[in-house]
């Protein structure tokens, strides 16, 4: 049976970015419009705090800064994510049996031109957890999509 496990550390990688919607005249004249997508290559950051102190039955917060480097502000959803499939223990894969990650918000946040906010996200340990999980090092993957606000 487990006992409490070493602190767990949890990084973080992201990938976003921004999309617009442009609607213009067809040039013949006749009043069709025409709907011109632009997908901006250059995204949004986003940063979690390593969690600690997880063991089976454990929920831990998750503190996850998301920074708009946008000249304008942007509406977020709120980030998801998964365990990558290698843990840095032999036996203990990043399976949701050996960890979870709960949004606990399903709103949009909306972040002005240039600034940051922080959303919470909880990281969970549940109770059918792997042995070999002890000590291990799991690395979350975080994706988030955002609308021009």
């Amino acid at each position: 049976m487990l006992r409490f496990l070493t602190p767990i550390v949890v990084l973080i990688a992201a990938s976003a970015a921004v999309a617009s919607v442009t609607h213009a005249r067809h040039p013949g004249g006749d009043g069709r419009d025409i709907e011109l997508i632009a997908s901006v290559k250059k995204g949004f950051g986003i940063k979690g705090v390593p969690v600690t102190g997880l063991y089976p039955g454990a929920t831990r917060p998750l503190r996850v800064k998301i920074t708009n480097t946008y000249a304008f502000a942007i509406r977020v959803a709120t980030p998801t994510g998964k365990a990558a499939a290698k843990t840095t223990r032999a036996g203990c894969t990043g399976t949701p049996a050996n960890l979870g990650l709960i949004s606990t918000s399903t709103r949009r946040l909306v972040i002005p031109a240039h600034k940051s906010k922080t959303v919470v996200l909880q990281v969970t340990m549940p109770t059918t957890v792997a042995n070999a999980c002890q000590g291990a090092t799991f690395k979350l993957s975080l994706r988030a999509r955002a609308t021009r606000a």
